[in-house]
């Protein structure tokens, strides 16, 4: 429970199958058509990063904001991004695009003088924006931008009022109706969610404070245009990533001047880098201004507190909060008495709702038997505290293990205790305790549950003596190996679990004399409520 749900993911996507050929033979290899979008586009990145090699996070960071590679970033430089609350700044999207796209306009406004002309800038604007979106992999995030803004050249070129809250409505329809799943694709609900609050939300925090200082109403404008998007999106960044950055402001008024440097020194550059001329001056201020952005993200990160982890929403508190903000938005624009009513009754169903969500945590008391193949992890919940009894082979298997209660467990702050199941001999806290029975077997006493954590690796001396046992439950471990001798007797009672850390066919020929075992191979994480 908890983990990231891999095969719902791939199921979004249309796939459903996995398999592994024994070899790769690629053939036509040299049949290409410059009409191939995807051949030509690589061809161009080649051409223009050929000689971005033997750089460090400087170039790295280049190729992540400009064609979408990611691949050379390493770990400390994402986590930098995220802990300070711009990774929107490293995947290539509205952003990104939307920069393009204004310097393109001034850039091709000269079209506008002549007859036509309107419509031939609109359209090789848009030529150039999806030619980009192929360069950069037509990642979800650059299709959602591209459509967003090839709709906004559109409706230039038709001389149509460009009505922001259409357009972006329309794109998405548009790539919803290509494929319907993207609706449940978090990127795709948090990019919208962005644009939309950028919408609605920024004219408003801008009209607060108003100067005829130019730099400060640019500054105006950015922080703006940051907190609405954050307003807009920070719920559900709670209800999926559970954290949010707090210097995010911060990061967004050194960080997109900068990007916006970037972006517009790589158009004008793009000519130079193609004809492999005077291309080394250029690319050596792009990888400065770029290491100078990911130090400052560092060092925005390195600022104690510069996230706050732990926290949950779950999908009620999430449409509750949204009602919320719609209904703000209305009272500031409005001022009716009537969306004042409508706050008050929320925001009161919404403390009622999380004290009675508080108070079913507090009472909360479960068992929970996640799968791991090479280790046991049996986790008993109380409220916000946790006692962990872990055991594994291999140093590998221990730390996918002590990842998974950490990311669990530590991330929500719940005080958790941990215990090897191996060496432990006794053990009692407030809420459980815990003897060996004999090698190889373990009694953990939760409350009035009894569970038996049996390892097939030792106990090979008292087969029958837990068909006389009274226990609730029976996790077995460790068994590999099939012998009919060491055959298992339970009570009819008592629920067997057979966890990852065996070979699940010895383990179920071993159980004898009760009801059909639990396999979390099969049936998935075993989780019991008291």
């Amino acid at each position: 429970p908890g983990e990231f749900d891999y095969a719902g993911y791939l199921s979004r996507r249309n796939c459903f199958y996995r398999f592994y050929p024994d070899s790769v033979i690629r053939t036509d290899k040299e049949n290409y058509s410059l009409l191939n979008i995807n051949h030509l586009a690589g061809r161009v990145k080649n051409r223009m990063t050929s000689t971005w090699s033997g750089g460090g996070d400087g170039l790295a960071g280049l190729m992540a904001v400009t064609m979408g590679d990611k691949s050379a970033l390493t770990g400390e430089i994402r986590e930098s991004y995220s802990d300070a609350g711009g990774m929107h700044i490293l995947a290539v999207s509205g952003l990104h695009v939307g920069l393009i796209w204004i310097i393109l306009e001034r850039i091709f406004l000269f079209l506008t003088y002549i007859p036509g002309g309107k419509r031939v800038r609109s359209v090789l604007i848009i030529i150039i924006l999806w030619f980009y979106a192929a360069i950069a992999g037509f990642s979800p995030s650059v299709c959602r931008s591209v459509t967003m803004f090839s709709l906004l050249s559109v409706s230039s070129a038709l001389s149509r009022d460009r009505n922001s809250v259409n357009i972006v409505l329309l794109s998405a329809l548009i790539l919803l109706m290509i494929n319907p799943a993207q609706i449940f694709e978090v990127g795709f609900q948090l990019s919208y969610l962005a644009v939309i609050g950028i919408i609605a939300i920024q004219p408003l925090l801008a009209g607060l404070c108003t100067t005829r200082y130019r730099i400060i109403r640019r500054m105006v404008d950015l922080s703006s245009v940051s907190i609405a998007a954050q307003i807009a999106t920070f719920p559900l960044s709670v209800f999926y990533f559970h954290q949010i950055p707090v210097y995010f402001l911060i990061t967004n008024l050194a960080a997109i001047p900068l990007l916006s440097c970037i972006v517009g020194l790589f158009i004008i550059s793009t000519p130079f880098f193609l004809a492999q001329c005077l291309e080394k001056p250029f690319l050596w201020i792009l990888e400065n201004l770029t290491q100078l952005m990911n130090r400052i993200m560092e060092l925005i990160s390195s600022i104690p507190g510069s996230t706050v982890n732990g926290l949950q929403m779950p999908v009620s508190k999430v449409v509750l909060v949204y009602l919320l903000i719609f209904f703000l938005l209305f009272s500031l624009k409005y001022r009716s008495i009537i969306y004042m009513m409508i706050i008050i009754i929320l925001l009161s169903v919404l403390l009622l709702l999380s004290s009675v969500l508080l108070f079913k945590e507090k009472r909360l008391h479960r068992m929970i038997v996640p799968h791991f193949r090479g280790g046991t992890l049996i986790t008993f919940v109380h409220g916000r505290e946790a006692n962990h009894f872990v055991t594994y082979d291999d140093s590998l298997s221990g730390a996918t293990i002590h990842n998974y209660i950490e990311s669990n467990y530590g991330f929500r702050n719940m005080k958790s205790a941990g215990f090897q199941i191996d060496t432990l001999e006794a053990y009692q806290n407030r809420y459980v305790s815990a003897v060996k029975l004999f090698e190889g077997c373990l009694l953990i006493v939760d409350g009035n549950a009894r569970v038996l954590v049996i390892d097939g690796s030792l106990n090979r001396s008292r087969p029958g003596f837990f068909s006389d046992y009274r226990a609730d439950a029976a996790i077995l471990h460790r068994y590999k190996y099939y012998k009919a001798t060491d055959s298992l007797y339970f009570s009819p009672e008592t629920e067997i679990i057979i966890n990852g850390f065996n070979r699940t066919t010895v383990a179920e020929r071993l159980v004898k004399g009760s009801s059909a075992p639990y396999i979390t191979e099969r049936d998935g994480a075993y989780i019991k409520n008291y």
